[in-house]
């Protein structure tokens, strides 16, 4: 498990300076109102769809791939309200680290909480599976102001932001562990413990089976169902929206899963993608589509985002 962050000396290097005002800024914006929030991320996302060229390529042919039912102008106002979609959840991520619970409780409207609770009061750990929306900070944020919960996450390489972003989601999660940390991961929901556990990116061969996601063969983690058959723990569904006004949401969550794990790790992760694209379907702008999904191929000479237009 990390521990609290500290503050180095190093940190205040000159390298750091652009990050420290970038983040000085972005701690500001909690106290703008929405609609300012919501124009600043119009601008952003423009900003971002013309120049972050690479992200856009592959955005692009993440939804021609996942969505191939709908018309090429479709799909590129699709791309177009996920660049804003990605915009606001930056101004999120503030909201999510500093905003007061008290400013967060009043915008979020919570869909099967006693779904968690039930599953809580069965004595045993319980794996809060999500998925990497842009709302995933915030999301998580609105499910702390019910219940106690720890997380996983993955190191940044600015050490100023990965210091930064540790205190902030350690104002809402009482125990982090960091994604190569499993075993301590195992221990705590063997000691009946709640982790938040994002189930959704593309994963190295090595631990990962090929299944289905929205008709692509992806790389997909098995961590789920090998997680839970370890530890015996309950695997509670959990997403959130953000509703079309921009300021205001709903998180979601499901009953635990049934006979789950069965044992058949293709099987069981393959459940666990057609749950996650029933989701995405709801809002598929707010999926992190710039992320390559579909990187990792059963084909090792396969380039997949090389070798589309």
């Amino acid at each position: 498990m990390q521990k609290k962050p500290e503050f180095q000396w190093s940190f205040l290097a000159p390298t750091y300076w652009a990050t420290w005002f970038a983040m000085g800024l972005l701690y500001l914006s909690i106290y703008l109102p929405s609609f300012v929030r919501i124009g600043l991320s119009k601008g952003i996302a423009w900003i971002l769809f013309t120049f972050w060229k690479k992200r856009r390529r592959i955005a692009r042919i993440n939804i021609q791939t996942c969505f191939p039912q709908k018309t090429a102008l479709e799909q590129r106002q699709l791309l177009k309200q996920h660049f804003f979609s990605l915009s606001l959840g930056v101004f999120e991520l503030a909201l999510a680290w500093w905003a007061n619970p008290h400013w967060l409780k009043k915008r979020v409207t919570v869909h099967g909480l006693e779904h968690i609770q039930k599953a809580i009061a069965q004595d045993k750990g319980v794996l809060m599976v999500s998925a990497h929306f842009t709302t995933i900070d915030i999301c998580g944020a609105f499910a702390s102001l019910f219940f106690e919960f720890g997380g996983m996450y993955r190191k940044a390489k600015n050490p100023v932001f990965d210091y930064l972003m540790l205190r902030g989601r350690y104002r809402r999660c009482p125990y982090l562990f960091s994604s190569k940390e499993v075993k301590g991961v195992i221990r705590c929901l063997r000691k009946k413990g709640i982790i938040w556990y994002a189930a959704d990116q593309n994963a190295a061969r090595r631990e990962a089976v090929f299944v289905s996601f929205f008709g692509e063969t992806a790389s997909t983690s098995t961590a789920t169902a090998r997680l839970s058959k370890i530890s015996k723990a309950l695997v509670v569904p959990f997403y959130g929206i953000r509703r079309a006004d921009g300021q205001h949401y709903d998180i979601y969550f499901n009953p635990a899963l049934t006979h789950y794990p069965q044992g058949d790790l293709v099987k069981d992760t393959q459940r666990i993608n057609h749950m996650l694209e029933e989701w995405i379907t709801q809002a598929p702008e707010q999926y992190l589509w710039t992320h390559q999904r579909f990187r990792t191929r059963p084909d090792r000479a396969e380039r997949f985002y090389e070798n589309r237009f």
